[in-house]
């Protein structure tokens, strides 16, 4: 059976019928119109992203997560408690000391950080356009999806965050973009499995687009293959997310315990205790509030991760759907939504978007002439409609700056503060005030631990040396002895 599944890639797929019409469309001006807007969107995300959107905490958590990495040999500058895998920001930690020589002077911490995110765009966007080549889709159905993903100003604004899912959704497109391959050889299943089981460990919600991943692969694989092709994904993907179990095991943090933080504790308070964000129709709730957010940048790209579940009707988009189907049920659970939840729902309104596109493509000769005229008027009137809907927006995304108020108060810090004395800051601020001179342990803290680390607590608030310093916490040497009578690290 394994020596049927390696043989393989002498033999190509056998199109289905409705693809036939799409085949060999792939020429130069194919190649140039799918490409062509790949790099537009590209061009686009990286024109003003280091000051727009305005940084957000997650944004600087991971900044000085990664940054602990590089400096301290350390998965985070205070006890990491399991509350994501940590593979994203490992990543995110080798492309910024590999950029280190080539950005912009000035930049601080997360301006920095999202042009590594802007390297996984590419990623995104060169997996989006070569699954759907080998899915033997139409180069416009190929620019179609790119422009649903990466062109909306919602879009736009959320995947130039440095964020884990933007990560993990990169790795989920790599995924898909394997498993289409035409020969349907074992290394790409593999490779899918690699690139899955990365984006599990980059953010467990990628879990999510399981039922999609193992439906295109049943669909892709038939026959004696699928056994085989179904238990190498499982087993590779295994493994890679089991390393995240096995370390720890290794740490003696896999199960809850008096005095350490633990796996299986953190995702217990994520399911079972974390307040939740509410009924996403409710008014007054943190998850309406996110809505109109959402809305208010973009009503359209919203609206259509809910119309793209239709993509379930399709055969050729029917596992797309499904992924889109899944982010819509989840976004109406009481549990707790996170901000940049649409993130992980773009690749499937896109890949959804561009299938339906290329299904009106592929029809039959007799009915080519009639879809082609509706596709026509269909494709205007869209165009104009988000020509209307996104230009204004994504204009202002480009060229309005929105880190100013951060800007000046690093700023004025570095002209005036107090290097020996403590400080409170936003986690959008740590790694840059830590470059400043303030020791990372001693001396800056991130405001919320205040009141929600034990360790930072004994530290600062039970000290018996506290006293305050006006303007600041409290100094720094009492912080030195009290972080010795405590064991801080």
């Amino acid at each position: 059976m394994v020596e049927t599944l390696v043989r393989t890639h002498e033999v190509p797929e056998a199109p289905d019928s409705t693809q036939t019409a799409a085949r060999g469309t792939w020429s130069v001006a194919g190649n140039t119109l799918a490409w062509g807007t790949a790099a537009i969107v590209a061009l686009v995300h990286v024109a003003g992203a280091a000051h727009n959107p305005t940084p957000m905490l997650d944004e600087g958590t991971y900044a000085a997560e990664a940054w602990a990495l590089l400096h301290l040999g350390r998965l985070a500058p205070y006890t990491y408690w399991y509350d994501h895998p940590p593979l994203a920001w490992i990543l995110l930690a080798g492309m910024w000391w590999l950029l280190a020589h080539v950005l912009p002077q000035g930049l601080d911490a997360v301006a920095q950080l999202r042009f590594a995110m802007w390297i996984w765009s590419l990623v995104a966007l060169g997996a989006l356009v070569g699954a759907a080549k080998r899915l033997r889709w139409h180069p416009g159905a190929a620019a179609i999806a790119v422009i649903l993903w990466g062109l909306s100003p919602l879009a736009i604004t959320l995947e130039r965050l440095v964020e884990l899912d933007n990560v993990a959704m990169a790795l989920v497109l790599v995924a898909i973009w394997s498993l289409s391959d035409p020969r349907r050889r074992l290394h790409a299943v593999v490779i899918a499995g690699i690139a899955f089981g990365a984006a599990i460990l980059s953010v467990e919600t990628a879990l999510l687009w399981t039922p999609t991943v193992l439906w295109l692969l049943a669909r892709r694989y038939r026959d004696e293959r699928r056994s085989v092709a179904m238990w190498t994904f499982l087993l590779v993907t295994g493994s890679i997310g089991s390393l995240y179990l096995l370390y720890a095991t290794l740490k003696g943090a896999l199960l809850p315990g008096p005095g350490h933080v633990s796996l299986l504790g953190s995702a217990a308070w994520q399911v079972f205790e974390r307040a939740g964000s509410g009924f996403i129709l409710r008014h007054g709730t943190a998850a309406w509030g996110l809505l109109q957010g959402w809305l208010h940048l973009d009503p359209v790209l919203v609206l259509l991760v809910p119309a793209a579940c239709i993509g379930v009707i399709a055969r050729r988009t029917r596992p797309f759907g499904i992924a889109a189907l899944v982010y819509t049920a989840m976004a109406f659970r009481p549990g707790y939504l996170p901000s940049t939840y649409p993130v992980e729902a773009f690749p499937a309104v896109a890949l959804v978007g561009g299938g339906l596109f290329d299904s009106l493509l592929s029809q039959s000769v007799s009915w080519r002439r009639l879809a082609r005229t509706a596709l026509g008027v269909l494709v205007t009137t869209l165009t104009l409609l988000l020509g209307f809907a996104w230009s204004a927006r994504d204009a202002e995304t480009l060229l309005a700056p929105r880190d100013q108020a951060q800007l000046a108060a690093e700023a004025w810090l570095r002209a005036h503060g107090d290097r020996s004395a403590p400080i409170l800051v936003a986690d959008t601020m740590w790694v840059d005030v830590v470059d400043m001179g303030w020791h990372p342990y001693q001396a800056v803290v991130w405001y919320w631990k205040i009141t929600t680390d034990p360790e930072v607590e004994r530290r600062y608030l039970r000290c018996p040396r506290f006293r305050r310093h006006p303007g600041y916490f409290t100094r720094a040497s009492s912080a030195t002895r009290c972080s010795k009578t405590t064991g801080a690290r």
